[in-house]
């Protein structure tokens, strides 16, 4: 049976730089988790030791190749030529992608907001209304 994280955690990052170098070190970001990383707008999926973006943008991060399967990567063991199926972590990574692309629209439709009000402010002012 190929391996599936069927509970990915999600992670949150500063910047991808700084995500690649915790799956490196810390013991706690398993095979499978989600990466996200707000301020480069990243998000990926740990993919054994390699960080790799789900999005077009991606950082420092690796990117799948556009004829490879989610659920079909080959494992990088040395003895083992089984493949290991991501489709579960990267579904939940690109809804994690989407949040994070919906949170940045409405920051900007708010501040949009604001500024048409206050130009429509202006303009009341300025007729003396």
């Amino acid at each position: 049976m190929p391996f599936v994280n069927e509970n990915p955690v999600e992670h949150s990052f500063d910047s991808t730089g700084e995500a690649y170098d915790a799956c490196q070190t810390l013991d706690y970001i398993h095979d499978g988790d989600i990466l996200i990383v707000p301020s480069e707008e990243v998000v990926g999926v740990l993919i054994e030791a390699w960080p790799t973006a789900v999005g077009e943008q991606r950082g420092e991060f690796h990117q799948m190749g556009e004829d490879e399967d989610w659920h079909e990567i080959p494992t990088h063991m040395a003895d083992d030529r089984s493949t290991k199926d991501y489709g579960w972590s990267f579904q939940k990574a690109c809804e994690a992608l989407d949040r994070l692309l919906m949170a940045k629209a409405d920051r900007a439709l708010e501040i949009e907001t604001r500024e048409t009000s206050k130009m429509y402010r202006k303009l009341l002012d300025e007729k003396g209304l």
